[in-house]
């Protein structure tokens, strides 16, 4: 049995945007992507991805939900947030588990997606942290933890105060060790709820890094997380084009996918999805203007190997 995970980065998602941006081809990509579960960076409000939500629910066997979540910090000051949005008819929040006065565990809420606020010194726009499970019958006895992050594209006023003298591309690198090398294995290994599930976590997003800048960290040594893999190479950001000039991809590969040993061998597929092409038939100005300066990322989650359990 797959999962996948779908991560876009759709730019500056304010009230406005329920106005001037594609939510029908949105969805469309979703549906047609089969994605089980969405991460998107760079919200900064609820309403938007509520409207994408019901276009996803549309029909009768169809069943989406969503969270944003957003926490001002020090570093964060435009207030940019996340939302995940998920097939509820595949996965849903991972219950939220304390032991009562009998000393039984019982459910006692879900995990809502949440924004990772005690890592604030670390990033400027700290990443959020989802966490799922299957739903239906004979599914695996898995939780899915995913970590939605965007990082840091250029200095901050934070920095700037404190006479940071590092330059952009060392600051990526710095929020980036810190996400696969410090944050990651704490999100992986936490172990106080959730009745023994085996758990596979993974980061997705908006890096601002190209592959092998981040692939070369991966091969570092480090103290608390195993080996760790950076998958997607592909431009993955868009230029529009001029009149009489046509657009294309960047050379910007800076959205991807990250796991561990643990995870890598269940993942099957790591794909940029042209969606210009296949979506705008490539007129990649317009795709600029009404979806976004980047295209998603999917990523497939075989868990076959895994014994599965009737609920």
């Amino acid at each position: 049995m797959s999962y996948s995970v779908l991560s876009f980065n759709l730019r500056n998602i304010y009230d406005s945007a329920r106005l001037d941006r594609d939510w029908d081809a949105i969805a469309n990509i979703i549906r047609e992507e089969r994605a089980d579960i969405v991460a998107v960076q760079e919200i900064f409000s609820e309403l938007p991805i509520k409207l994408l939500c019901e276009r996803l629910s549309r029909g009768f066997f169809s069943d989406w939900r969503f969270r944003f979540a957003a926490r001002a910090t020090c570093r964060n000051g435009r207030g940019e947030g996340y939302a995940f949005l998920w097939n509820a008819r595949r996965v849903d929040l991972a219950p939220k588990e304390s032991f009562d006065q009998n000393g039984d565990l019982t459910v006692v809420g879900v995990h809502d997606p949440e924004v990772r606020t005690e890592w604030s010194q670390s990033f400027v726009r700290p990443p959020c942290v989802a966490r799922f499970v299957p739903v239906g019958w004979c599914v695996p006895y898995i939780e899915l933890r995913v970590i939605s992050t965007h990082i840091i594209f250029r200095e901050d006023s934070y920095l700037r105060s404190r006479e940071n003298g590092l330059g952009d591309i060392e600051l990526r690198r710095n929020e980036y060790r810190a996400l696969s090398e410090r944050m990651f294995p704490r999100i992986s290994k936490y172990r106080l709820d959730g009745r023994f599930r085996s758990a596979y976590t993974f980061i997705v997003g908006d890096y601002n890094m190209h592959q092998v800048e981040c692939a070369a960290i991966d091969c570092e040594r480090r103290s608390e997380a195993g080996l760790m893999v950076t998958r997607q190479n592909l431009g993955s950001t868009i230029y529009p084009g001029e009149e009489g000039r046509a657009g294309g991809y960047t050379a910007n590969d800076y959205d991807h996918t990250t796991c561990s040993e643990h995870e890598s061998p269940y993942v099957q597929l790591v794909e940029r999805i042209d969606a210009p092409n296949r979506y705008y038939k490539g007129d990649f100005k317009a795709y600029e203007k009404r979806m976004s300066d980047h295209v998603p990322i999917k990523m497939l989650f075989d868990v076959r190997s895994v014994s599965p359990v009737t609920i």
